[in-house]
């Protein structure tokens, strides 16, 4: 109980502020100019950059779009051709960006549980970012608040409660 009294009341705007920050540390300490500034330069070197050189991607506008409509379909299902349709690349290219993706630890793919192991196999997994962050910020959610009230504040919340569990 004693604990209990000294431990700070959780509610909804605290979570949701913990979302919009991410867990990178710059980008918690950082007010939200600073913190723009971060997840720009983040996705510039990073994911821009980088990500080009080891998975030879060289349109990088394509990229982006990818990158962004993968943030846009967060703790949802997979869907390569959204996905493929909105960077305009194909299907094919979408599965191994987002194994790029995966194997660089932007993303998880979350794949279903079943007790057919034949569904398993072919069932659609869910697209999780490793950092709630990073997919705000792709997704352009200014602040917590329109984060919040935005109509993927509950895909948000599952990730953290996944992150959590």
């Amino acid at each position: 109980m004693n604990r209990q009294s000294k431990a700070n009341k959780t509610d909804v705007e605290n979570v949701f502020q913990n979302i919009w920050h991410g867990g990178m540390p710059q980008a918690i300490l950082a007010d939200n100019e600073q913190r723009q500034e971060y997840f720009n330069s983040y996705v510039n070197t990073f994911l821009m950059r980088d990500v080009a050189d080891l998975g030879g991607i060289t349109d990088t506008i394509r990229f982006a779009k990818f990158i962004t409509a993968c943030a846009a379909l967060i703790a949802q299902q997979v869907n390569y051709a959204t996905l493929a349709e909105t960077a305009n690349i194909s299907q094919v290219m979408a599965r191994e960006w987002l194994r790029l993706l995966e194997g660089l630890g932007v993303i998880y793919l979350l794949q279903p549980y079943f007790n057919n192991t034949l569904k398993r196999i072919t069932k659609t997994p869910k697209l999780y970012f490793c950092d709630t962050g990073l997919a705000a910020f792709l997704s352009m959610w200014l602040t917590p608040q329109t984060l919040l009230n935005g109509a993927a504040s509950g895909f948000f919340l599952k990730i953290m409660l996944y992150w959590n569990c």
